[in-house]
């Protein structure tokens, strides 16, 4: 909408009401805190928040219809990052702690609430959130073997830098174009009255006359 990019990233932080406030603030406390504090890179964790979120918005915008609430979408793709990470192991060993969360339960739970109770939500966010969420891990992700810690090894978790830079650049693109085809809107938009909204009926055509008058 009139280039404002930063649309593309506010979005994700809005709620469309209370109950997606509190499925996001459930993840939030439950889950989120989990996957930072397992992967042991709080920068690597941060590209993958913004690569799902980017990813998620830019699918959104393709469609044409700009920027929308975005923060179900967001947990949803966390949480199918998750599960796709502990499915994942560069260097399979008894001793390497992977017990990344998997919250199975909660995600199919919020795709039912949000496909069902909350309609209103975008079909092509819930879809691209769960394609771009499992894809993140064994795209992106390098799991080794790290640190010793009370005699347990700890992982450490790397980012694969070709195609790090290589989907960065394809996102960057997808901005480039959307922004440069993007259709300002017309003027006649901001007058409601003109596009048939906030409609009325009265007898007293005085009323409408003084209602007119008092808007210019």
């Amino acid at each position: 909408y009139k280039h404002q990019i930063w649309r593309l990233f506010t979005s994700t932080f809005l709620c469309s009401g209370v109950l997606t406030y509190l499925m996001v603030a459930l993840f939030s406390l439950k889950y989120m805190s989990q996957i930072e504090k397992k992967m042991h890179n709080s920068k690597v964790f941060a590209v993958i928040f913004a690569f799902i979120m980017m990813g998620v918005n830019l699918a959104y915008a393709c469609s044409g219809n700009g920027a929308s609430c975005a923060s179900v979408p967001q947990v949803i793709g966390l949480s199918c990052f998750s599960i796709s990470l502990s499915k994942s192991n560069d260097t399979p060993s008894d001793d390497v702690c992977t017990n990344y969360p998997e919250p199975w339960r909660f995600m199919l739970l919020c795709l039912l609430l949000t496909t069902v109770v909350f309609p209103f939500n975008s079909w092509i966010m819930l879809v691209s959130s769960v394609v771009i969420g499992f894809a993140m891990a064994p795209l992106l992700i390098r799991r080794r073997t790290g640190i010793i810690t009370e005699n347990r090894k700890q992982e450490s978790v790397r980012l694969r830098r070709i195609p790090t830079f290589t989907l960065a650049g394809i996102y960057t693109f997808v901005l480039i174009l959307i922004s440069s085809s993007a259709r300002t809107p017309q003027e006649v938009y901001t007058y409601p009255y003109y596009t048939g909204c906030n409609l009325g009926y009265s007898t007293d055509v005085g009323a409408f006359v003084d209602n007119y008058v008092s808007d210019q």
